[in-house]
């Protein structure tokens, strides 16, 4: 992993929650079929940051972002399919 010390850690931490954190909204979109509310725009601009993130997490050769840049990028790009899915069903 890249760094050492304490701040290792608290990036360790840091990347945790930022993958993690899409969950929550993942789980109830699918659960009740229903986007209202949220942005489709917004989820486009996280998968194009997880996909050109990628870029800088690659050469870096460090496989905790590598699983932690794809699993962001998964959860991610499921929320906009979502938007996508459920907006059309929904209208």
């Amino acid at each position: 992993m890249v760094g050492a010390g304490p701040m290792k850690w608290l990036g360790l931490a840091s990347t945790i929650c930022f993958a993690v954190s899409y969950l929550p909204q993942l789980f109830r979109t699918y659960r009740t079929r229903s986007v209202a509310g949220v942005s489709m725009t917004y989820w486009t601009i996280v998968v194009a940051g997880y996909v050109t993130g990628w870029f800088y997490v690659l050469p870096l050769r460090d496989p905790f972002l590598m699983v932690t840049y794809t699993f962001g990028l998964i959860c991610a790009a499921a929320m906009l399919a979502g938007c996508a899915l459920f907006r059309s069903t929904n209208s």
